[in-house]
């Protein structure tokens, strides 16, 4: 199984990264910033976890929609994949008063 992080590089969606990879998954971390994201990748292979990564601004709608139609073009030769979603942009209102289109 394959699972996209955004947020991956740091934190909380590192931490998820190596806890899924510990369990055989491969993990593809995302963020803004590409040290961090080497930095990241190497610790996890480190501890034996099939890791890479993408540069990612997850607040940058075209980027995101760029990842979303390689995500899903890839998802015809990966078997089983899982997106977690840790980065993004605030809405800076309750998800429920957003109109699709805001988001």
């Amino acid at each position: 199984m394959t699972v996209v992080i955004t947020g991956g590089a740091t934190g909380i969606g590192f931490e998820t990264a190596r806890c899924l990879g510990r369990d055989g998954q491969t993990v593809v971390l995302a963020s803004r910033k590409r040290n961090r994201l080497e930095d990241a990748c190497g610790r996890l292979r480190e501890e034996g976890i099939d890791c890479d990564f993408a540069e990612l601004d997850a607040r940058d709608a075209d980027a995101v929609d760029v990842v979303a139609f390689l995500l899903s073009d890839a998802a015809s030769y990966i078997t089983g994949s899982i997106l977690a979603v840790d980065g993004g942009r605030s809405l800076g209102q309750a998800m429920h008063s957003v109109a699709a289109e805001e988001a």
